[in-house]
């Protein structure tokens, strides 16, 4: 696919925004098993999968969406809006379907039999591959799988080996990334945190399984080959991690501003006579909360758009632009954590049940902000940058 088809984004955008609103009444039905955990309530994660939105980043020609990277942030925040775990299980589906972009159209439609799906699994090398005929012979266990419940591919970050030991090239092990239908892929089970405590992020591990060689991709340092020609699969696999996820934290704190609204119409505070939304300093907090989220949310979508337009116009994001794009990552991560601390101290006691609206944007907010994406070290490299020196890190 090429720049010319994308004019139809417009009404593929309206549609996923329908289908992602349509879920709302589901998600309040089922409130309250988002906190407790640890995966998406059933009726919801199958509705989600029947509605494309697991496959929003996979090529067309399997049925995905192959959203362009700013239409994505839209429909990623809208989701997280509804719930932080469904917002994140939404993000990693769409970076992880989106590797089928650069595999065959033959094995992209053999890897998803052609129907809706959705992806899981980890990058990093927690497995091992073994070259056996024309494929690969893997095994191993990987963390922190989010959405492997009901995913029905999994990526898996090896480690080749050759004669019993790691192949080392240039003096580092030699990893290849493998596409494995998740039929023999065990889900461990053991997700058990603070926040986004719904998105199902288990431990995986499989101990032989084969995949033919055209469902595997070198890579190293998290690059992945790039599809010049196909602008969403052009853009480098840590631009896109990026994108997938930046819409996450901006939900969350959107829906966080509307929470404690509903409890601010309500709540009379101890020895107050009047309700928590009449009180000045509740209006001024609100106000400026409403104002550095708007902010962080301008930054965050012109950084994605203007990688966008970059692999649009096949340049390539620029530097900068990459630079740009980390900062606004960063920054939604950063705003909307302050956001929703506010909204949660404001409403007081009313925010402490286990299972009040507010109490687990808290906890998935605070969740989100500890993912690579989201972490401080990121900001080395455009830090670098702007005094006039070298990234020093061949990520960005």
């Amino acid at each position: 696919m090429n720049d010319m088809s994308y004019p139809r984004a417009d009404a593929r955008l309206s549609g996923l925004l329908t289908q992602v609103e349509s879920l709302r009444p589901l998600v309040e039905t089922h409130r309250l098993a988002f906190p407790e955990g640890p995966d998406l309530p059933r009726p919801i994660a199958e509705a989600f999968l029947r509605a494309g939105l697991a496959q929003l980043w996979a090529p067309a020609e399997v049925n995905g969406a192959e959203l362009p990277a700013p239409d994505l942030l839209r429909v990623v925040e809208a989701v997280a809006k509804l719930d932080g775990s469904l917002g994140w299980c939404t993000g990693i589906s769409a970076v992880g379907t989106r590797i089928l972009g650069l595999l065959s159209e033959a094995a992209s439609r053999r890897v998803t039999g052609n129907k809706t799906f959705g992806s899981s699994g980890s990058l990093l090398p927690g497995g091992r591959a073994v070259r056996e005929g024309d494929g690969w012979r893997v095994q191993g266990q990987w963390h922190f799988a989010s959405f492997s419940r009901y995913s029905s591919l999994s990526l898996l970050g090896c480690i080749e080996y050759e004669d019993g030991s790691p192949k080392i090239l240039d003096g580092n092990p030699v990893t290849r990334l493998v596409v494995s239908r998740s039929d023999g892929i065990k889900v461990v089970g053991n997700w058990n945190a603070t926040g986004l405590r719904a998105s199902g992020s288990h431990d995986i591990e499989c101990h032989d399984v084969w995949v033919p060689d055209d469902q595997t991709s070198g890579f190293s340092a998290f690059q992945l080959p790039r599809s010049p020609g196909r602008p969403l699969y052009d853009i480098p696999l840590v631009s896109s991690a990026a994108i997938s996820c930046i819409g996450v934290p901006l939900g969350i704190a959107a829906a966080a501003i509307d929470a404690f609204a509903d409890i601010a119409r309500k709540k009379v505070s101890f020895l107050q006579t009047a309700s928590l939304q009449e009180q000045e300093i509740v209006q001024l907090t609100v106000g400026r909360s409403k104002a550095k989220l708007a902010s962080a949310r301008a930054y965050a979508h012109a950084a994605v758009a203007s990688v966008w337009a970059a692999s649009l116009n096949g340049t390539g994001a620029s530097i900068a632009e990459q630079v740009d794009l980390r900062q606004a990552c960063w920054n939604a991560a950063d705003v909307a954590r302050g956001v929703v601390g506010d909204m949660y101290r404001m409403a007081g006691i009313a925010a402490a049940p286990n299972d009040s609206l507010l109490a687990t944007q808290f906890r998935d907010i605070h969740l989100v902000s500890q993912h690579i994406n989201f972490a401080d070290r990121l900001l080395v490299a455009p830090g670098r940058v702007a005094l006039g020196m070298a990234p020093g890190s061949p990520v960005i």
